[in-house]
């Protein structure tokens, strides 16, 4: 896996599933890489769409997203900005266990801050972020 990585992906076949959304509507992020099969996939559509429950991470498709503002993914300044907005305390995480870490295009592009709030992000079926809650 040496090309970067998206870290808030559509729902699909061949995707890297990355985390869980907790009751608390964090990711919780798995140690170890497992990939999404239909199997998966239809067992995740029981409870509603895929990406309400999981995170999926898939290659950067760059220019082919709508998040890509020409030069960089727009998606994790507006998370980073409108958590700041709201005041939350952005905190760069160092130690962040992710099994996309050296190959995120967020962290490729912020840094330890992306990781600081990759947790909060939770990605509606369409592959949006729907919420980063402080």
């Amino acid at each position: 896996m040496s090309e970067t990585r998206c870290p808030s992906a559509p729902a699909m076949t061949g995707a890297t599933v990355i985390g869980a959304v907790g009751e608390d509507g964090r990711l919780a992020h798995f140690a170890t890489t497992l990939v999404a099969d239909e199997y998966f996939l239809a067992a995740a559509r029981v409870q509603g769409a895929p990406e309400q429950s999981f995170r999926f991470s898939s290659s950067c498709a760059e220019s082919r997203c709508v998040q890509w503002n020409g030069e960089a993914c727009g998606l994790i300044g507006r998370i980073v900005g409108l958590l700041k907005d709201a005041g939350a305390p952005i905190k760069p995480d160092r130690g962040h266990a992710c099994t996309i870490r050296a190959h995120c295009r967020w962290r490729l592009q912020r840094g330890d801050e992306a990781c600081g709030v990759c947790s909060f992000v939770v990605t509606d079926g369409s592959g949006e972020a729907a919420e980063a809650s402080a």
